[in-house]
């Protein structure tokens, strides 16, 4: 029984790593990608990273030639 319970637990502690999404990026970050049948699975985890201070995840998956990037534009004084 303690095993189920502790799969259980394991599973919704994932649960904000696999339900993350775009929308949850920093203001001005966005992803972009040239083809849309080459576009990875974007995410991002406000809780992730070394410092638990957010990652910006991109998902690849078993298909060939996958291109994608995170971007955001900043304002250069020159």
């Amino acid at each position: 029984m303690s095993k189920l319970l502790w799969l259980l637990l394991l599973c919704v502690g994932l649960m904000p790593m696999v339900y993350a999404d775009v929308s949850t990026a920093p203001e001005g970050w966005e992803t972009k990608s040239i083809r849309d049948e080459t576009r990875p699975d974007f995410s991002y985890d406000p809780k992730g990273g070394p410092d638990k201070q957010g990652a910006f995840i991109m998902k690849l998956d078993n298909r060939n030639g996958l291109d994608g990037r995170w971007v955001k534009t900043f304002a250069v004084k020159g």
